[in-house]
């Protein structure tokens, strides 16, 4: 078994930060629950960290996200807002569409 395979079968969050110029992207992949959360987190503190003009989210890859994964895009829009960076979600799963709006928070996370 991989180090990536959870033994429920769930796809774990993989995150990968790439930089260009002044801006930084998060590219989110798997499923975007309460174990991947730390993680983002974490990704989002050294991007911020970093200075960067922006900071894109890249969700094209989720395959899930539950009302934790929410919150802590949430959280980053804050902290970045914070720190007088930009923040973006750039591309969206069908399945990040649809508990954003299930939620009721497309205002707080449009681009």
């Amino acid at each position: 078994m991989s180090d990536d395979a959870d033994p429920f079968g769930a796809e774990l969050l993989r995150i990968e930060v790439h930089y260009e110029g002044s801006d930084a992207t998060l590219v989110l992949e798997g499923e975007f629950d309460s174990t991947g959360v730390e993680g983002f987190v974490a990704c989002v503190i050294d991007a911020l960290e970093a200075s960067p003009k922006s900071i894109a989210i890249d969700a094209r890859g989720l395959t899930f996200t539950d009302s934790s994964g929410l919150a802590a895009l949430l959280r980053a829009r804050a902290a970045a807002g914070t720190a007088g960076v930009a923040f973006r979600i750039r591309e969206r799963s069908l399945g990040l569409q649809r508990a954003i709006a299930h939620a009721g928070i497309g205002d707080l996370l449009r681009d």
